[in-house]
């Protein structure tokens, strides 16, 4: 798939090296550790102690892996729908937006990896086993697996990125 094909407006960033996936996907997949139990109870919010969090253990899907070789980070969309991609590391990177959001705790077996640029994520659904995950808006404010909670944006991510529609329509109706 060729994503500068797709998506036609925004400011991609360097795709990452084969070694920054490697590194990204090893991470993922292992419970927090002291500095990020630490950050979280640092928060205040009265959630399951982190240490226990488990964050989803599946496969990323190939099409997310290749999107991320085409823009680790970065703004990209078309029409209405708006892509604010997660890193693969950092402040503003999956594993922290995850964590930072209480994601497992919400939406088990969820995982970020963009907002629209209004405080709503695309989030797959790695529920279940797949080579590619249906991709879910949710509201970083309300987020849970409850029907009036999210909403199915596109059974893969290439149809997620392809459409123009608003997501928070999706959401809010």
């Amino acid at each position: 798939m060729s994503w500068g094909d797709v998506f036609a407006d925004g400011r991609r960033q360097a795709g990452a090296s084969p070694e920054t996936l490697a590194i990204f996907e090893r991470r993922l997949r292992v419970p927090p550790d002291n500095d990020e139990v630490a950050a979280i109870r640092a928060m205040n919010v009265p959630v399951p102690d982190p240490s226990g969090w488990r964050l989803p253990d599946r496969p990323l899907p190939e099409s997310y892996l290749s999107l991320l070789r085409y823009s680790d980070g970065g703004e990209c969309g078309g029409g209405e729908r708006w892509f604010q991609l997660f890193r693969t590391s950092g402040p503003v990177g999956v594993r922290e937006m995850t964590l930072s959001y209480h994601v497992p705790v919400y939406m088990p077996g969820a995982l970020p990896f963009a907002f629209n640029g209004s405080g709503i994520f695309y989030l797959f659904d790695m529920r279940g086993r797949a080579d590619e995950y249906p991709v879910i808006a949710a509201s970083a404010g309300a987020l849970g697996w409850e029907p009036d909670e999210y909403a199915l944006v596109a059974p893969t991510l290439a149809e997620a990125c392809r459409g123009t529609t608003n997501i928070g329509d999706l959401l809010y109706g």
